[in-house]
């Protein structure tokens, strides 16, 4: 991937530097900042195509105007001014060398001011001039490639046939709407596929069946669009083999949580095979351990099909998942049999937020997988205090 992300002096984030992969991981206690880093790597990731929303043909007369609409992109990301999480001065950088990124912005806490380097200047500059000289190229311009999936993802259940204004007003974070906009996105390709199912079934690609064997695995159904009556989302469940359908609204907390992921990766990372990137934050809500492991699992399935994660996780499962997924190509010394699900230790990389704002990488040089320390922590101290208790108990027997 070549991706690097620094960010220092932003909310609890004292300094780090992030070298982003195929499969990036990101653990840490509550309020380290890993949805901050979440946020920071969509906005380098997208500001491209948001620059390309608000475009209008005299955005650039003022002067030093990318400051300004860096600003209100930024403020948009969690629905307030991204000054507050400045301590003084925040700077955020984000260098891809494939690309040749190499930009960063510095963000003032006292007056919210914002400022970006000369090569961000210069490249949005040169975006907003091809867009000048040819309004084709902006109308042809590549939307997002990148996915948020965000904590919130249960209000996209209850109002997205429901009220769907509410996903889509100014008030919602940036990356929230634009999942919305994805969520809708895959709703109309679902509608189109039921149409090439019929005509021309050879080219949908069986990776879309794959997903969606996965999503009733983990789930115990399935979101999808009826091929009669109206073409909105609903969730089929198979009990004693014979198939229900559920409102959306109805769905255990897991199911809500999570068919979302299922039916935009189907869509967007698989039937319409767009090169899609996602940041997904923690995956693993409301989910039996199970599940976790099967959504783990699809999300390696995808990242072998060049769709690369950037996850936060405070789960122990998916850090013992990706373990025996790593572990299973040094097994079998990268030769793994074809039914087997496995990633390549060099593709991953995973990262501890500290109480001191810091980053710590977590995976050992030596073996190559992740110390779990982190997540485990927890449940060890309170496995000793067990242990302790049981010798007072026969102590005193």
């Amino acid at each position: 991937m070549s991706e690097i992300l620094k960010i220092s002096g932003l909310g609890p984030i004292k300094n780090i530097k992030i070298e982003v992969k195929p499969l990036t991981i990101l653990v840490g206690p509550q309020a380290s900042g890993k949805s901050l880093v979440a946020q920071v790597l969509y906005f380098f990731r997208t500001l491209r195509s948001e620059l390309a929303r608000r475009y209008t043909p005299d955005m650039d007369s003022a002067k030093s105007w990318q400051n300004e609409v860096v600003r209100k992109i930024l403020d948009e990301l969690r629905g307030e001014p991204f000054g507050y999480f400045a301590n003084k001065t925040a700077r955020i950088s984000y260098e891809n060398a494939k690309k040749g990124n190499n930009w960063s912005v510095s963000i003032n806490s006292s007056n919210r001011r914002v400022t970006v380097n000369p090569d961000l200047k210069k490249d949005m500059a040169q975006w907003v001039d091809l867009w000048n000289n040819d309004s084709d190229k902006l109308f042809y311009e590549t939307p997002e490639e990148t996915v948020f999936i965000p904590t919130e993802r249960t209000l996209l259940t209850k109002f997205f046939e429901s009220e769907p204004s509410i996903l889509f007003s100014k008030y919602q974070p940036l990356a929230f709407r634009r999942f919305a906009d994805r969520l809708a996105g895959a709703q109309r390709h679902n509608k189109y596929r039921l149409k090439l199912k019929k005509k021309s079934p050879e080219k949908i690609h069986p990776r879309f069946e794959h997903i969606l064997k996965a999503q009733r695995r983990a789930l115990k159904g399935d979101a999808y669009i009826p091929e009669t009556g109206p073409q909105v989302w609903k969730f089929r469940i198979y009990p004693g083999g014979k198939e229900k359908i559920l409102p959306l609204a109805i769905l255990a907390s897991g199911q809500m949580e999570a068919w979302p992921f299922f039916a935009v990766a189907a869509s967007y990372g698989v039937f319409k095979n767009l090169k899609m990137s996602f940041i997904f934050e923690e995956p693993e809500t409301h989910l039996h351990p199970a599940a976790q492991r099967i959504i783990m699992e699809t999300i390696t399935f995808l990242v072998h099909w060049t769709h690369p994660f950037f996850m936060t996780t405070h789960s122990p499962y998916i850090i013992y998942t990706v373990n025996n997924l790593m572990q299973t190509h040094i097994s079998y010394s990268g030769k793994v049999p074809e039914e087997k699900a496995f990633l390549n230790p060099k593709d991953v990389a995973a990262y501890r937020l500290t109480s001191d704002g810091e980053a710590a990488s977590i995976v050992d040089k030596e073996t190559g997988l992740m110390a779990s320390e982190e997540v485990d922590a927890t449940a060890n101290q309170l496995g000793r205090e067990f242990d302790e208790l049981l010798d007072l108990e026969e102590g005193r027997g």
